[in-house]
């Protein structure tokens, strides 16, 4: 009895998650709508010893009426980045790295980022460009495994790096709003082209 359990309570986590996703890009879509197309910042600048402070997650909170449950999978954050305080580790959900435009001034480094603002009418195919997926540390940005900076560099995950929480797969939410599970192979198939702002 006990696998069919675990079975059925994993499914279910995996609805919760894809439903609170899905709320998410939602909500992103709509403040990109109130802020002529621009996706929200991605991360404090301002501050960038306390990056995990008024990040987009934050700034689009009010579009999901203030509720930060949305935020949160049903499943713990594999591991949580340890310099973060507990009570603001509310997330694992990152938004695609490519869409943001960082720039560190040294790969590997703690910053200083260098943002622009990014639009969704720059998007060339919406459908098929993730705009946030599940990390494995809470950090503010998802990236693939295989082509995260950092770990390119000789990290073995870079922070914001894709991990699959539910059996094998993880949740992504796409530009024009749907919602797909998917394996980190697929995620990455073609050349990264999911994660790609503009499409070859």
């Amino acid at each position: 009895m006990f696998p069919v359990f675990a079975s059925t309570r994993a499914k279910a986590r995996a609805v919760t998650c894809s439903s609170h996703m899905s709320q998410v890009a939602k909500a992103v879509i709509s403040y990109s709508y109130d802020w002529n197309r621009a996706l929200p910042f991605p991360c404090n600048e301002q501050d960038v010893n306390n990056w995990w402070t008024n990040t987009w997650r934050e700034r689009v909170l009010s579009y999901v009426g203030g509720d930060s449950s949305v935020m949160l999978c049903p499943i713990p954050t594999y591991k949580p980045e340890p310099w973060v305080p507990k009570d603001m580790q509310i997330s694992h959900y990152g938004m695609n790295f490519d869409l943001t435009h960082p720039a560190f001034s040294q790969l590997g480094t703690p910053g200083p980022y260098g943002f622009t603002f990014s639009y969704t009418d720059e998007i060339s195919d919406p459908g098929s460009t993730i705009m946030i997926s599940e990390n494995f540390d809470g950090d503010w940005s998802g990236e693939p495994y295989e082509g995260n900076p950092q770990h390119m560099a000789g990290c073995s995950y870079g922070p914001g790096t894709f991990w699959p929480y539910h059996n094998g797969r993880g949740t992504f939410a796409f530009c024009d709003g749907h919602v797909r599970a998917m394996t980190w192979k697929e995620a990455e198939a073609n050349n990264f082209y999911l994660w790609k702002k503009y499409k070859p």
